[in-house]
């Protein structure tokens, strides 16, 4: 009997300490797994934080090459329209070069009128001679001053080159700025990119943790209730030994003061016969007097 109830008992502490064992591993998987979940979690608010700035970058970039678009197609409009103007001016130049038969430009013509006076002021000639240099530089002062209105086309023509070279520049500028600003959102469109495949893999990975984690929950709470199941029957079996031990412990008890009374006795009556009194009835009756005191 004590021996089934004892071997029950050591039954019971195993089982419990089985439990015990299973519900820590399940507790430091579970502890493991939310380290993970939270370690996502800080990589997926960083993921997320990247996204929004790159985003924000992006977009302001992408505003920034639509609005050099606009400007080149300002500046190339005006360009073409200067272009235009300028090949109307050279067109009408030539016109008036053909209209007056000017051989030469008013500048030339000057240059022509300046050297004829020269040689008339510094050179002896005959008469006949200077008269034809007379009449040659009359007729360059009437092509000069009918040409005047090359000298004004000239002039709108050179403010038209300077027109059309600053905004060849400008249009070239513009054009290097729509290509720098959209060289830079597309490198921002990639980064998005690379971030928005990051934050699915991170959200998988959330995902799986949270299915990895909710079974073992689910065992952890059933281990953890049939560990209290156990615990209480362990208890029960911890009272059941206690007691069978106490009845046992005062049954022996009760059988050596049987047997002290009995040697007692034993004693007494050999001192009244005089009898002589052995070392270990000595110890008897020690032993029994010993017990009253107590």
């Amino acid at each position: 009997m004590m021996g089934m109830i004892v071997s029950g008992f050591h039954g019971e502490m195993q089982r419990v300490s089985s439990m015990r064992a299973e519900l820590n591993r399940l507790d430091a998987k579970l502890r493991e797994l939310q380290q993970r979940k939270r370690s996502v979690g800080a990589a997926l608010g960083d993921r997320v934080r990247a996204l929004r700035q790159v985003r924000a970058e992006r977009d302001e970039l992408t505003l920034l090459v639509k609005q050099h678009k606009e400007e080149r197609s300002q500046v190339q409009e005006a360009l073409k329209q200067q272009l235009q103007r300028l090949r109307e001016k050279r067109a009408q130049r030539r016109a008036v070069f053909d209209r007056l038969g000017l051989r030469r430009s008013p500048a030339q013509a000057e240059q022509q009128i300046r050297r004829l006076e020269l040689r008339i002021e510094t050179e002896g000639m005959p008469f006949d001679a200077e008269q034809k240099l007379m009449k040659q530089l009359k007729a360059l002062k009437k092509q000069k001053e009918e040409a005047r209105v090359i000298e004004q086309i000239d002039t709108e023509i050179e403010a038209l080159q300077q027109d059309v070279a600053t905004l060849r520049r400008k249009a070239e500028e513009a054009h290097q700025h729509v290509q720098e600003k959209a060289a830079a959102g597309q490198e921002k469109h990639e980064r998005l990119t690379a971030l928005a495949h990051e934050l699915n893999a991170l959200r998988k990975e959330e995902k799986r943790i949270r299915a990895e984690k909710e079974p073992l929950k689910g065992q952890a709470a059933s281990v953890e209730g049939q560990l209290e199941g156990e615990l209480l029957k362990l208890q029960a079996a911890g009272r059941e030994v206690a007691a069978v031990r106490s009845a046992k412990q005062r049954e022996q008890h009760a059988k050596q003061s049987q047997l002290l009374e009995q040697k007692t006795k034993l004693v007494e009556e050999k001192l009244r016969k005089g009898q002589k009194i052995t070392t270990a009835d000595l110890l008897a009756w020690q032993a029994k007097e010993a017990n009253r005191e107590a």
